[in-house]
C-alpha cells in the first residue's frame, strides 16, 4: 500500500512537472514567412518572384515558368515545379506524352512529370530538415528540371 502511494505521488509530481515545462519548441512559420524565405532565396540568385493567387512563390528561370509550393502545414516538404511546359493537343499526343514522361522518370533523379489540366508539369518534391535549408540544393533542382525538360522535348 505504501509502495502504491509512493508511485502515485511520483507520477503526479512527474505529470505536474511536464505541465510546468515552458513550451520551448519554435513557432512554425506562417505562409507569409515561408513565402518570404523563398523570395529571399530567389533574390540571392538574382531571380525575382511573386506570390501567386494560390499562395505559392512563382518565378521565371531560363524563360520557363516555375513555382515553389508553400505549405505551412508541412514545412519539411519542398516542391519546385516547372509548369505548363507542353500543352497536349489530343489523345494521340497524350499517349506520346506519357511515354516521354516515363523516360524522364527513368533518366532523371528526383524529377517526376505529370499531366495537369491537359498540360505537362515537371516537379522535384522532397523532404527537407527546414524551409531554410532548401537554398543549399535549389540550384541543383533547377538544373535537374531543365535537363528533364530537354529529355522530355527530345522524346516528343
Amino acid at each position: 500500500m505504501i509502495l502504491k502511494s509512493i508511485k502515485l505521488r511520483h507520477s503526479i509530481i512527474f505529470l505536474f512537472g511536464l505541465i510546468m515545462i515552458p513550451n520551448t519548441l519554435p513557432a512554425q512559420p506562417s505562409a507569409d514567412e515561408l513565402q518570404q524565405v523563398y523570395l529571399e532565396m530567389l533574390e540571392a540568385r538574382g531571380l525575382s518572384g511573386f506570390v501567386d493567387e494560390d499562395g505559392d512563390v512563382q518565378f521565371e528561370y531560363m524563360e520557363k515558368a516555375y513555382f515553389i509550393g508553400v505549405d505551412p502545414n508541412d514545412q519539411e516538404f519542398f516542391r519546385v515545379v516547372m509548369f505548363n511546359i507542353w500543352p497536349i493537343a489530343d489523345l494521340l499526343e497524350g499517349n506520346k506524352v506519357l511515354l516521354a514522361l516515363d523516360k524522364v522518370s527513368r533518366d532523371h533523379k528526383v524529377v517526376k512529370g505529370y499531366i495537369n489540366s491537359e498540360n505537362v508539369w515537371l516537379a522535384i518534391e522532397m523532404f527537407v530538415p527546414s524551409p531554410e535549408t532548401a537554398g543549399g540544393f535549389f540550384d541543383r533542382c533547377l538544373q535537374s528540371l531543365e535537363e528533364a525538360a530537354l529529355t522530355f522535348v527530345e522524346a516528343m
